[in-house]
């Protein structure tokens, strides 16, 4: 449903990666959900046409990886996105590399 929505150009719509669940450390010490990071890299859902000075090929399904503070977190259907503009991405990798590198 969510992939019959358009974007402005030289917009992503990013779906972040998991957070990390509680761990514990190698002395027993449990560290809440709540202390760790949020993650900021995800995979494209939706791309908006490139800008005339964007000098990158990402394409849906691509993994991003973004600034902590960088685009806008959104909420669709129940289902947290960050929106972000191609030039803050920081590096992405391509869809047809991650799936060499699992198989």
């Amino acid at each position: 449903m969510i992939e019959k929505h358009k974007i402005r150009p030289g917009l992503l719509l990013v779906k972040p990666s998991e957070p990390p669940k509680e761990q514990k450390t190698a002395s027993g010490i449990v560290i809440p959900v709540t202390a760790s990071k949020e993650p900021n890299n995800g995979r494209i859902v939706i791309l908006g046409r490139p800008l005339p000075s964007d000098p990158h090929s990402m394409k849906v399904g691509d993994v991003v990886w973004y600034g902590e503070r960088a685009g806008q977190e959104i909420t669709l259907y129940d289902v947290k996105y960050r929106l972000l503009q191609s030039k803050e991405t920081l590096t992405y990798i391509e869809k047809s590399v991650l799936e060499q590198k699992l198989n």
